[in-house]
């Protein structure tokens, strides 16, 4: 999935080509007329600054897509960054749960796979999974709990909002702003680090 950002970026991206394409049609036109050094100048710090235009704009959409900000709220089975991470959200009889996979960037034999063994959603209308990056994901249950699980050197990782409060406040923007203003209350005060680890290969 592209995030509205991303796909911003590469609307820019086009927009810039083809302005690289309209200035080298423009040199070639002049060319035949012999232009004057200083024209030649300005047209050779043109390209120049288009280069690094691209270039800047470049690593800022491979950036957006490390750490794109896509949720996941409908049941069914999502993918994410080209495939390397991926969101199943089950509606079976006791409720809706989800598991999260993870397939290693080097070895797509290597998968890493995280999922509670009950029902995690209370709340069948306001839980959501926000992707922040390939390896860190937050999971609502729509009601009072708040789940980071994040996948490091070949470990799952998970830490809930019950256990470690202190995660609410770690928690990205787009995070946060989709939280009941309720449940961001009762995390006001600063709280303790820890949490617990869970390894499935």
């Amino acid at each position: 999935m592209e995030s509205t950002q991303q796909r911003r970026s590469w609307r820019i991206v086009v927009w810039l080509l083809i302005s690289a394409s309209l200035l080298l049609s423009l040199i070639a036109l002049n060319s035949s007329s012999r232009p004057s050094p200083e024209e030649l100048e300005r047209l050779d710090a043109q390209i120049r600054q288009l280069e690094i235009d691209l270039a800047n704009l470049k690593a800022t959409v491979e950036k957006r897509q490390q750490t794109a900000e896509d949720v996941v709220n409908t049941v069914g089975t999502h993918n994410f960054y080209g495939g390397k991470l991926t969101v199943t959200v089950s509606d079976d009889e006791g409720g809706l749960n989800y598991r999260i996979t993870r397939v290693h960037d080097e070895d797509p034999a290597r998968v890493l796979s995280f999922g509670p063994m009950e029902p995690f959603f209370k709340d069948r209308d306001h839980w959501f999974v926000c992707m922040e990056s390939v390896d860190s994901v937050w999971v609502f249950d729509g009601r009072d709990m708040l789940t980071w699980v994040e996948f490091q050197d070949g470990t799952v990782t998970e830490k809930d909002s019950v256990a470690v409060p202190a995660i609410v406040k770690r928690a990205p923007e787009a995070v946060r702003d989709r939280l009941p203003q309720s449940f961001l209350e009762r995390f006001k005060e600063e709280a303790p680090t820890g949490g617990t680890t869970e390894e499935t290969e």
